[in-house]
């Protein structure tokens, strides 16, 4: 068979643009033809692309390259999306260069301008292309112009959403709902990734919810468990070696740290706005080998672990506050932070605060938080602010919050060649978001490293730890889930992961995380249930 993936953005980085990623190249090494059309500009970075084509404004292609297919793979061809005035996302960010706007703030001509050469490029790369299949991501925008492009084209295709588009585009803008409602009538079938996700789509568009699950199929989401693998401690401190020796310019420096510090404790709390452009998102931090010498992996240290988006929503600010419990009870641990983000240096700020016992610079910032975001929210951390004005919190926060100093560790943005050098040194992966997430595909990388997943018991996260349930011991399962309600939420997540420290003190779960990642959690598993998808579709 021979599938197109209509994605819309790029490949690199998380969420959906690893989903269509692995789904491309698992497709192809499954022995069909694929084609995606996506917004990324260095196509000749993805070994697994065998040919690229690039378009313009009117949809008419030029040939970048060609070459032979990767071994055991079958082509796999990228068809490089046009950039209009405009570049639409959901959240913005600093990390894309020109003029980039939430769906939300788009004028009716810019939206009008974006179609017209989205629905130009799809046309013409179907017409040449002739793919069996479409696969289209998201509820907005990729399905909006593939209902118009298939039906030129004659191209059955079928829906995948994923949680962004809902939460931050449908749900802000009755634009998109509109034209997200008109698509999923259009669409030949929904293949769900998370429950979740399914449930808030059908909680949108009542009226036509079942027709909607009548063309349903659960799909879930995977993992390349042949990217990632446990690590025997005695061999970790070589793959932090290995890492450090990877790792590239033009990162964050300590001088910016100290700096940023230094003017928090002036009281500057502006100053967490003042890096947004300062070094480069896309790479971890300058100093990497001297970070990595400090985090003790050949010990007995309890090693705490996130990896994503270094955003309010990620709910990392939770976790630093609840940091001082977990040392109350877990005096060895340690937290790693990879990631980057617009909200970092209000997390080291935090982090700062409590390591030097300056409660009051910790109040302000918890007072200002959500304003210090580069999204349009404000208020302060509810959650933190809850917890500080208890007696037995704020006597946790003055007296263990100094010995975060040199226990947490920020390293910057690490690709997964990287990230597979450091997983695999943590005991418990930390996933504590406080707004919807559609998907945990960090479980999954989790598991596939033998690292025990912990997080916040709502949205797909939920499905996530529900999953896991029947496969983990009960009492290990229980501290899994972290509480989500601001109050107690951050008591409930230091006491749940010091519980789930001194578990695994007692017993080695790794392998069988590993297993249950191989046998369930592969992507083989879920781009075969694509196709079977695909193959009634087109019957």
């Amino acid at each position: 068979m021979k599938i197109a993936l209509y994605h819309g953005y790029e490949l690199g980085g998380s969420g959906s643009n690893e989903y269509t990623r692995y789904l491309a190249h698992t497709l192809a090494k499954l022995g069909h033809e694929v084609m995606v059309v996506c917004a990324d500009k260095e196509p000749e970075t993805y070994p697994f692309v065998s040919r690229a084509v690039a378009y313009d404004l009117e949809g008419n292609p030029t040939e970048l390259f060609s070459r032979e297919p990767a071994a055991g793979c079958a082509p796999i061809s990228l068809h490089q999306l046009p950039r209009t005035s405009v570049y639409p996302v959901f959240l913005t960010d600093k990390q894309r260069e020109g003029v980039v706007k939430a769906f939300p703030e788009m004028t009716d001509a810019e939206i009008a301008e974006y179609h017209g050469a989205m629905s130009a490029t799809l046309e013409r790369a179907l017409r040449d292309e002739k793919p069996d299949i479409l696969h289209a991501n998201h509820l907005v925008y990729q399905p909006i112009v593939a209902a118009e492009a298939c039906a030129k084209t004659g191209t059955p295709f079928y829906t995948v959403p994923h949680g962004s588009s809902i939460e931050y585009t449908v749900n802000a803008d009755e634009r998109f709902k509109k034209a997200a409602k008109r698509a999923l009538e259009a669409t030949g079938g929904l293949a769900w990734i998370a429950r979740e996700v399914r449930d808030r789509v059908y909680k949108l568009y009542p009226d036509i919810e079942q027709s909607l699950r009548d063309k349903s199929h659960m799909v879930g989401v995977g993992t390349d468990t042949s990217l990632f693998e446990p690590l025997p401690k005695a061999k970790r401190r070589a793959a932090l070696d290995e890492l450090a020796g990877m790792f590239r310019a033009g990162g964050k420096t300590p001088e910016q740290r100290a700096e940023l510090c230094a003017a928090l404790d002036e009281g500057d709390i502006e100053a967490t706005r003042r890096y947004w452009s300062a070094y480069n998102q896309k790479v971890e931090d300058a100093d990497l080998p001297e970070l990595l010498a400090n985090i003790p992996v050949e010990g007995d240290a309890d090693i705490l672990f996130f990896v994503g988006a270094m955003t309010y929503g990620k709910g990392i600010q939770s976790l630093i506050a609840a940091m001082p419990g977990v040392l109350a009870k877990r005096p060895d641990a340690h937290l790693v932070l990879v990631g980057s983000g617009t909200y970092r240096e209000v997390l080291e700020g935090l982090a700062h605060a409590l390591a030097s016992g300056n409660l009051a610079l910790f109040d302000k910032l918890v007072a200002k938080g959500k304003d210090l975001e580069r999204q349009t929210m404000s208020g302060p951390l509810e959650d933190l602010q809850a917890y500080a004005a208890t007696d037995s919190g704020r006597a946790t926060l003055a007296e263990h919050g100094p010995k975060l100093a040199g226990r947490v560790h920020f390293l910057g943005r690490l690709d997964h060649p990287r990230l597979r050098c450091i997983f695999p040194c943590a005991h418990v992966g930390v996933f504590p978001s406080v707004i919807k997430e559609a998907s945990p595909l960090v479980f999954m990388e989790a598991l596939s490293n033998g690292v025990l997943p912990s997080g916040s018991y709502h949205s797909g996260l939920r499905d996530g730890l529900d999953d896991l349930e029947p496969h983990l011991p009960a009492e290990i399962w229980r501290h899994m889930k972290l509480p989500i309600e601001p109050e107690g939420r951050v008591a409930g997540i230091a006491d749940n992961l010091a519980a789930l420290l001194g578990a695994l003190r007692e017993r080695d779960l790794g392998p069988s995380l590993r297993e249950l990642a191989v046998s369930r959690y592969d992507w083989v598993a879920v781009a075969q249930k694509m196709v079977d998808i695909a193959d009634k579709i087109v019957d």
